[in-house]
C-alpha cells in the first residue's frame, strides 16, 4: 500500500494511493483487475468512488487531487476489488490529510501617522483556498521598526474570518512600522503577510532651556535668545521668537527659523533695542512641524532693558 498517512495540499497536485492486487488461486500478480478506491469528503463517509484497473504488476493506482468538496482534515480511504471475475475483497481503511491553505489580509493600517501615545488598530481577515472564512485561526500581530518585534497581545476575533488588535504607541521609537500577520490552524498550511510601512508613529516638537542674555541689559546691548528644539522623528521645524513690551502690549514676531531639525538642537536669536524700549519685557518661544496641529510654545518669560551703561 502506497498513500497511507499521506498529507495533500487542496492547491498541490495530486498523491498517489496504490494497492497491490494478487491472485492467490495462481499465486500471481492479478493484472487488468477492476479496483475501486473510497475516500470520504468529510472525516468519515466514504463516498468519493473512482474505479481504475491493475498493471501488469498487479498494482491500481489512485491519483488523488482533493477539490474543494474536501474539508481539510484527515480522511479515510480504502480500496477493494470490484471485478466480476474475482471475489470481492476491500483493504483496511487507511488516511490520507486533506491541507488547506489560509490566504491572510491586512486592511488596516494602510500608511497612517499616529501620535506617540495614542493607540493604532491592526485588522487582518483570513479566508482558505476554498474562499471559506478562518473563523478559528490562531492569530498573531505583529509591529517591526528597525528589527524590534513589537507583539500585540489584546487580539480580538471579530467573527467571519477578521481579526483586531490594538496598539499603543506610548514607549515605542518614533518612525515607520511594519505590521506582519500570521495564522495557523490544524491541517491548514501556516501563512502570514506584511504590510509594509503601515504606520508611522509621529512625534509633537518640544522646547526647552529658554534664555535670554544679558538680564537685566542695557538698551544699547544685544540680547541674544535661546531656546533648545527636539523632534524625534526628524522632522523640520520652524522655531519663531515673540516679544512684547509691559503692561500688556500685542506679541510681536520677533524672528523665525525655519530650518531646524534633530535633536536638542539650539537654537539663537538676536535682538537691539533703542532708549525708548526701557523696561521690563516678556518673551516666548513657539515651534511648528509639517503637520498640522503639532504645535508646541514656552512659558513665557520676561527680561528687563536698562539704561545703557
Amino acid at each position: 500500500v502506497t498513500g497511507n498517512a499521506g498529507n495533500i495540499n487542496r492547491s498541490a497536485s495530486s498523491i498517489p494511493l496504490m494497492v497491490f492486487v494478487n491472485d492467490t488461486s495462481n499465486s500471481s500478480v492479478a493484472q487488468n483487475v477492476n479496483v475501486t478506491f473510497w475516500v470520504s469528503t468529510n472525516i468519515t463517509a466514504l463516498d468519493n468512488i473512482t474505479v481504475n484497473v491493475t498493471n501488469g504488476t498487479g498494482q491500481a493506482a489512485y491519483y488523488f487531487n482533493p477539490t474543494c468538496s474536501f474539508v481539510a482534515a484527515q480522511q479515510v480511504w480504502k480500496a477493494g476489488v470490484t471485478d466480476g471475475n474475482y471475489n470481492a475483497t476491500n483493504t483496511s481503511n487507511f488516511s490520507v490529510t486533506v491541507l488547506g491553505d489560509m490566504i491572510l489580509n491586512i486592511s488596516r493600517p494602510l500608511g497612517i501617522e499616529v501620535l506617540l501615545g495614542n493607540n493604532v488598530s491592526l485588522n487582518g481577515s483570513i479566508i482558505d483556498d476554498c474562499n471559506v472564512n478562518i473563523t478559528d485561526g490562531a492569530v498573531a500581530f505583529r509591529s517591526v521598526h528597525n528589527e524590534t518585534n513589537n507583539y500585540c497581545t489584546n487580539i480580538v476575533n471579530l467573527g467571519v474570518g477578521n481579526y483586531s488588535c490594538t496598539v499603543n504607541t506610548t514607549g515605542m521609537e518614533p518612525g515607520w512600522y511594519n505590521v506582519t500577520f500570521n495564522s495557523t490552524k490544524t491541517n491548514h498550511n501556516t501563512n502570514q503577510t506584511t504590510k509594509i510601512n503601515a504606520y508611522f508613529v509621529e512625534t509633537e516638537p518640544v522646547l526647552a532651556g529658554a534664555n535670554v542674555t544679558p538680564d537685566p541689559g542695557g538698551w544699547g546691548e544685544t540680547f541674544t535668545f535661546r531656546v533648545n528644539a527636539t523632534d524625534r522623528d526628524n522632522d523640520t521645524l520652524s522655531v519663531q521668537l515673540w516679544v512684547r513690551k509691559q503692561p500688556a502690549s500685542a506679541w510681536t514676531l520677533q524672528s523665525t527659523n525655519s530650518s531646524v531639525r534633530g535633536t536638542n538642537v539650539t537654537v539663537t536669536f538676536t535682538k537691539a533695542f533703542v532708549s525708548g524700549d526701557i523696561g521690563v519685557w516678556d518673551y516666548k518661544f513657539n515651534v511648528t512641524e509639517d503637520d498640522a496641529g503639532q504645535i508646541n510654545e514656552t512659558a513665557v518669560r520676561n527680561f528687563t532693558v536698562e539704561k545703557d551703561d
